[in-house]
């Protein structure tokens, strides 16, 4: 099912999700304490599944999604 997992941003800008590294969110420092964030977007934002070709009966699909959390050191 390429290019149908995408991201609608709040400005609904839409990104398909794949190889190329994209920012979902972006948090303020925790000074090392465990933080924990909860995320949550209006039914037409956020991370959704565009089907771009057809489905048929009968047939199995499946993905798996990789999340890269990355973190910059502010000075």
């Amino acid at each position: 099912m390429k290019d149908s997992l995408i991201f609608i941003d709040a400005d609904n800008k839409i990104s398909t999700l794949g190889t190329t590294p994209t920012l979902i969110y972006s948090g303020s420092p925790n000074g090392g304490n465990t933080k924990t964030t909860n995320i949550s977007w209006a039914e037409n934002v956020g991370i959704l599944f565009k089907v771009i070709d057809p489905l048929y009966n009968r047939e199995t699909y499946s993905t798996s999604i990789n999340w890269i959390l990355t973190g910059t050191a502010l000075e």
